[in-house]
């Protein structure tokens, strides 16, 4: 199993940036939410440094988007306040 800290880590800086609008789309195989749901197949959409959506398939890639397809890993995303920066 793939370390999940380092592709947290990996998440972390592949939606931050310093353009503002950025939109950032990440595609992974499966993400862990911090409940212990597993989404197979999970999009993540940030827009601005803030994930706006968490969905599952092919959802609509807004125009202009930087893709980063991570679909052969397993990414953690926790859901508690107290672990966002």
């Amino acid at each position: 199993m793939r370390n999940p800290s380092l592709l947290a880590l990996l998440f972390f800086f592949a939606t931050s940036s310093t353009a503002p609008a950025a939109t950032t789309v990440i595609r992974f195989g499966r993400l862990v939410d911090g409940t212990g749901r597993v989404l197979t197949n999970a999009v993540v959409i940030a827009e601005d440094d803030k994930v706006q959506r968490v969905g599952t398939g092919s959802p609509p890639i807004p125009s202009g988007a930087e893709v980063i397809d991570l679909s052969r890993y397993t990414g953690w995303w926790s859901t508690r306040r107290g672990d966002r920066a």
